[in-house]
């Protein structure tokens, strides 16, 4: 689930959820995301909501929500250095209360904040019902504070291992049902270990896991605690623990002590049902004494995962999720991101001096994280790096998308709480994602695939109502694996309702929900004002309704294709109302680029308006860089262009690439937010001062070039010379399926393809980009390309590019496929008895437009020799 805006970066986050509310709170960077969920649907439908908790630096954020004995606090803390600004909230980011931050002394690095119940003599105090443990390293030793009033204040910081010990880097503090607190490291003398206290953080024990390993990464292993006795062994004392981390090899193992670590068993590697080679990330959650859950990223591509210049740049990596029922006795993995890679090639886990790479393989930073709700399902908070062109493409996008993972079917952490009636069941009701009707007139209705109850899902109904009117029979039936259905039948002029039910052995689904027919938001950078970036309530300016003409609503950015080779982006902001453009006014784009500014003291670009003595006339437009501290603007000169229109409150301003850090395609602007000023806007352009302001973004570039609408061919033909009977041509559909070359390449499997063009064209090279061959020619003449194969192997679809086809104003690459199947002379993907029928039919026959396919051997005769071919080729077949 990424936030429905893709609006938030989510590089190392800290997922927490509230067992009182059902909400969840994710932190990545200085955004405290509230993340609501309902449960009609499957997925979850959720909301994301960003709650401004007050912060103003960062070298590390972290967050903590306490769920035991009834608690339902959430902590937010950002490493200032040695020590945090903390702040506490019992409401979900509704409001916030500050925290001293830590405990003094502290470490500088990796903060952690856990809480669980005191530890046998101490209780828990009238403030709060639990300890909160503040943990943090250093270079040479690492401490934990303790907080006896719910994390207001802590107590001084006790070391709780040495440099002789143990070495960085430590996972997140974790408290068990009795008191006992856990911090885990990934290597106590070469070994991964939990450091452990019985005496509420006075004094700390290391216990390692003899049979463990590490790699020497920067990868903090986690530790998972059972938070009830369901489950647990006869006569074992305290919860079970469960460690997983990073083994030498880079594979994810877990071990498991039923005796707070003293003793460690059934060590073992998870995720080989997969394959898995490589793993990082590792984290751990309990529920019931004998369930967990292990999450991690794992690839199969084996290799120095760290290591840019070496590992394949394509190897896909995946969340995957390992869970035990039986106390780790047993686990069992699934691929929770199966079609869509969250990162492709190397991840750096060295640290940040040492990963200053480009591009930033970095991206995913330091960790993800796990959490469990109240019924046991588990939740994992990850970045997404791969997305867009990405997921079936080979090129990573270096993103880091705020994304959860959240369990919705299946056996739950709490056996409470498992399935009743027990699996298998009917499907959950899909989320109707979107009902949209494109520019044709075409309705598409959109879902996702819902928890299939325990039995694979075998259609789906797709119900349409008009408004007012009933549900008749489904509309259309798509089988399993379709998740869109496009409705040509609808009239413009009708108003209708959808709904999508999904049916498995057990029987159909309910539905949940019904939809009309929306517009689509804005996704394409290429056209109209470019990709939605944030959208902002109406009416929730400073002194509303006052102050329209400052009531941000959206806020685009696009990269239309620039004639003049220029890169550009155009940035869009959409206003209440601009009728009347006041005095002094500012209007703001902020952002954060991938390359600090160089300007020194600065890190960020802003861009805007200002009304100056008002009215449209007088508006002046500027850009610049932005403080670190205070927020000040720094002007550097004037935009491409800039306009305003009253009549619809639209702000559009067109900058150079050049002039704002030169950011390339795959770069990612971040924390992009729009903010309005009532004459302060020239002294301080921070959110504190605005009138109104969005919240924070993102934005891929696909760079302009990318936006160029590409020369359609008029024809494309696979054309042969049949010796003396002519040259005969067989279509190759642009679209659609491909056409089926049927005759022989000969030896050397040679072909030869022509694409006539409607105008004169240029490219910069041909080549074959699917399938077996390679390209021997091409030449250019006027508005026809030909281009010469040879090595095409037999029994495939070859596709063709051409690269950089320039025809006018018009550019981009071209994609022609072929289907190559020697003796399928009716082109129906299959060589048998009804190809050497046909060509026997026309044994000695002379070649015609409408019959010369059964030439196979192309030397202008149709014969016992084209026969004999097609029946050696017969049983083959295209893929």
């Amino acid at each position: 689930n990424p936030p429905p805006t893709n609006s938030f970066n989510g590089g190392e986050p800290s997922i927490g959820t509230n067992w009182l509310s059902g909400n969840s709170m994710y932190l990545a960077s200085f955004a405290a995301l509230r993340i609501s969920w309902d449960d009609c649907s499957s997925p979850a439908r959720d909301t994301w909501t960003n709650t401004n908790v007050p912060a103003a630096v960062s070298l590390d954020p972290i967050l903590f929500t306490d769920h035991m004995n009834g608690a339902h606090r959430t902590f937010v803390s950002q490493l200032t250095g040695q020590d945090s600004i903390t702040f506490f909230t019992d409401d979900d980011g509704i409001s916030y209360l500050p925290s001293q931050g830590g405990g003094i002394p502290s470490g500088v690095d990796h903060q952690t904040i856990g809480a669980g119940p005191y530890h046998a003599p101490l209780t828990s105090t009238p403030v709060y019902p639990n300890a909160v443990y503040y943990c943090s390293q250093d270079i040479a030793a690492s401490f934990c504070a303790r907080s006896d009033d719910g994390g207001a204040t802590f107590g001084a910081g006790a070391p709780i291992y040495s440099a002789a010990q143990c070495v960085g880097i430590h996972g997140h503090v974790k408290v068990a049902p009795d008191g006992t607190v856990y911090v885990p490291n990934r290597s106590c003398g070469g070994k991964a270990a939990v450091v452990a206290s019985t005496d509420n953080g006075v004094t700390w024990t290391v216990k390692a896991a003899p049979a463990s390993s590490t790699t020497g990464f920067l990868v903090d292993p986690s530790v998972g605690i059972g938070t009830n006795n369901v489950g647990e062994p006869n006569g074992q004392t305290s919860n079970t623990i469960y460690l997983g981390y990073q083994a030498s090899n880079s594979h994810p193992r877990v071990a498991v002590s039923h005796d707070q670590g003293n003793t460690w068993v059934n060590d073992q590697e998870v995720g080989t049902e997969f394959g898995i080679q490589n793993s990082t990330f590792p984290e751990l959650v309990a529920g019931d004494d004998n369930r967990a859950a292990y999450a991690f990223l794992g690839s199969t591509v084996p290799g120095n995962y760290t290591d840019q210049a070496s590992y394949p740049q394509d190897a896909p990596w995946h969340l995957y999720i390992a869970t035990t029922l039986d106390g780790g006795a047993n686990w069992t993995t699934i691929d929770a991101t199966p079609n869509d890679p969250v990162q492709r090639g190397s991840i750096c886990n060295l640290g940040t001096t040492s990963c200053m790479h480009t591009p930033n393989d970095r991206n995913l930073l330091d960790f993800m994280d796990e959490t469990i709700d109240a019924q046991g399902r588990v939740l994992v908070g990850y970045p997404d790096g791969c997305i867009g062109p990405c997921v079936n493409g080979k090129v990573n996008s270096y993103t880091a998308l705020a994304s959860i993972a959240r369990q919705s079917g299946g056996k739950r952490l709490f056996v409470a709480n498992d399935p009743n009636p027990a699996e298998p069941v009917a499907p959950a009701p899909p989320r109707v994602d979107s009902v949209v009707r494109d520019s044709s007139g075409v309705v598409r209705v959109s879902w996702s695939a819902p928890d299939n109850g325990g039995s694979p899902i075998l259609s789906y109904n797709v119900y349409r109502r008009t408004d007012p009117g009933t549900y008749g029979a489904p509309l259309a039936n798509l089988p399993a694996g379709t998740l869109f259905y496009d409705d040509g039948t609808a009239d413009p002029s009708t108003a209708y309702f959808y709904k999508v039910t999904a049916i498995n052995a057990i029987g159909e689904s309910i539905n949940c929900g019904e939809f009309p027919i929306t517009a689509p938001p804005p996704t394409n950078p290429c056209i109209g004002s470019g990709v939605l970036v944030d959208s902002d309530p109406a009416g929730d300016q400073v002194l509303a309704p006052m102050n329209a003409d400052l009531d941000l609503e959206s806020v685009l950015i696009g990269e239309p294709f620039q004639s003049d080779g220029i890169n550009r982006l155009v940035f869009t902001m959409k206003v209440a109302d601009l009728t009347t453009i006041p005095a002094n006014q500012q209007w703001r784009f902020v952002w954060t680029p991938p390359v600090a500014p160089s300007t020194p003291g600065t890190d960020r670009y802003y861009l805007g308006m200002n009304s100056n003595a008002g009215g449209a006339s007088a508006v002046t437009f500027e850009y610049g860089v932005v403080t670190a501290n205070g927020n000040v603007p720094i002007m550097q000169g004037t935009p491409d262009a800039g306009s305003v229109d009253p009549a619809t409150g639209i702000i559009r301003i067109a900058i150079a690439n050049s002039k704002i850090g030169n950011p390339g395609p795959g770069s990612t602007l971040t924390l992009i937010s729009g903010r309005t000023f009532d004459g302060t806007g020239g002294g301080t352009v921070g959110k504190a001062s605005a009138i109104d302001s969005t919240a924070d973004g993102n934005y891929i570039l696909v760079g302009n070039g990318a936006c160029a609408i590409p020369p359609v061919p008029v024809t494309a033909v696979s054309t042969k010379t049949h010796g003396a009977a002519g040259t005969f041509d067989i279509d190759l559909p642009l679209t659609g399926n491909p056409g089926i070359e049927c005759r022989s390449g000969g030896a050397s499997g040679n072909h030869r393809i022509v694409i006539t063009f409607p105008a004169p064209v240029t490219i910069s090279s041909a080549a074959v980009s699917s399938g077996s061959g390679s390209v021997a020619s091409s030449t250019v003449s006027g508005n026809v390309v030909t281009v010469d194969l040879t090595a095409v192997g037999n029994a495939q679809t070859i596709a063709i590019t051409l690269s950089g086809v320039t025809m006018g104003s018009n550019r981009g690459d071209v994609v022609i496929r072929m289907g190559v199947l020697a003796g399928d002379t009716n082109a129906d993907r299959f060589v048998d008895s009804a190809d050497i029928a046909q060509t026997k039919s026309q044994s000695g026959n002379a070649l015609t437009s409408a019959h010369f396919r059964e030439d196979v051997n192309v030397d202008g005769f149709m014969d016992s020799a084209d026969i004999g071919l097609v029946k050696s080729k017969s049983g083959t077949a295209l893929p």
